[in-house]
Order: structure tokens, then sequence, then C-alpha cells
């Protein structure tokens, strides 16, 4: 069944209307490709394309066509889920219209954010596994998820800066599990971990390592 589909507006010069988004299914935001997403004025499409691979779409619709109610139409043939809401508000901030998100074109997986110095850093969702001291130059190296070409390892403070996210979401305790976490921070001859407890509020210890054999999780994250 779809989890979201996120989508942003554009008009340009020519007074067209653009939509672009992504479409990923439960529960592990997988992409979903070859699914129809049309806008339509409720009975008839105006415009209308497929998913990549990557699940992302763009449509461009006459504006002069969306003189009344406009509305996206979802359907994944793989499956047969339909969906159609009506889009308003279409902008760059989060609206939750049932299972249409509209987004922010720059996180089109709607990851968690946080900001720190002039900068809006996304959390990877799923990759926690654990790596020793010595894999860490090279663990990130192939990962370029959701739409980001590069993640890397949190500072202590953007570390905590994710905790803090957290807690004022309260409901994404989830979303790191207990444990110890590897940060990019080294100070010549140790490199920092961060020993997370999940609680309300969580527990933050600070400790270091220089035994390449040390074993830690990771908390990917990217920024914009």
């Amino acid at each position: 069944m779809f989890l979201f589909a996120s989508c942003s507006s554009d008009e340009n010069l020519d007074n067209n209307f653009t939509l672009t988004g992504c479409i990923v299914s439960s529960p592990h935001n997988t992409p979903v490709s070859n699914c129809v997403v049309e806008v339509t004025n409720g009975n008839t499409a105006l415009a209308s394309t497929i998913t990549n691979e990557d699940g992302l779409f763009e449509l461009t619709v006459d504006r002069d066509l969306l003189d009344g109610t406009h509305y996206l139409s979802i359907y994944d043939n793989q499956y047969g889920n339909k969906k159609q809401e009506k889009i308003q508000g279409v902008g760059m901030s989060a609206y939750d219209y049932g299972d249409i998100i509209l987004f922010d074109i720059r996180n089109p997986y709607s990851l968690p954010t946080f900001n720190y110095q002039n900068y809006t850093y996304v959390v990877h969702p799923v990759l926690r596994r654990e790596y020793a001291l010595s894999e860490l130059n090279n663990a990130l190296d192939n990962v370029h998820d959701f739409g980001f070409e590069e993640w890397f390892l949190p500072n202590e403070m953007e570390f905590r800066k994710i905790i803090s996210m957290i807690v004022a979401n309260g409901t994404m305790y989830g979303l790191i599990p207990s444990g110890l976490y590897w940060t990019s921070d080294f100070d010549g001859k140790y490199t920092k971990y961060i020993f997370y407890s999940v609680g309300k509020p969580p527990t933050v210890e600070i400790g270091g390592s220089s035994n390449p054999s040390q074993m830690a999780g990771i908390v990917p994250i990217s920024r914009y």
C-alpha cells in the first residue's frame, strides 16, 4: 500500500503548473516504479505520467486548465491501489492530506530533519548496522540513498541535535535504537563514540576508542 506521495509545485514563465515528487510504499519507504500519476479535474486527466525506477515523477499542466478544483490521482499498476486527493496549498512546507504529503523538493522522501549552523540535515531512517573502527573510512562510500549523493557520520553536536529532534517530535523514539554509535570526531588518537539509550528523556554517554576491532553502529546524515 502507499505510505505517501510527496509533491512540490512550480509555476514557470509559460504559465504552466509543474508538479514533481515521488511515491514510496510502506513500511520501508521503497520507491514505487511504473505507478500512474495524473492531475485531474475530477473527471478528466489533464496530464499523466509514470514514476521511474526511483519512484519519481514530473507533470506539467497549463494553469489555465486549473480554474477549478483539481486532484492528484495515483494508481499502482502492480497491486491495484488507487488514491486521489485534492491538491491545495502546494508549496515548500509540509501539509498532510490523507496519504498525500506535500514536501520540500530538496527532501523528496520526507526524511527526519534538524537544523544546525544554517543547514538542514536529514537523518537516514534505516541504516544502523555496526562497523568496526577500521571499516569506518569507507562505510558510506557507496551509500546514495533517498535522493542524497553523500552521507556522512554526525559529530557529537550533530548527534545531540538528532536527539533533540527526536525528543521534540515525541513520536520518533524508534528512529535510533539504544546502543553504541560512532561519530566523526577524532582527536588524533581516539574516535569518539556515543552510547545512546532510548528513554524520556534519552541518555547520552561519551567515550572513545583507538581499537580497530571496536564495533559500533552508525546514524548517517546528509544536509542541504
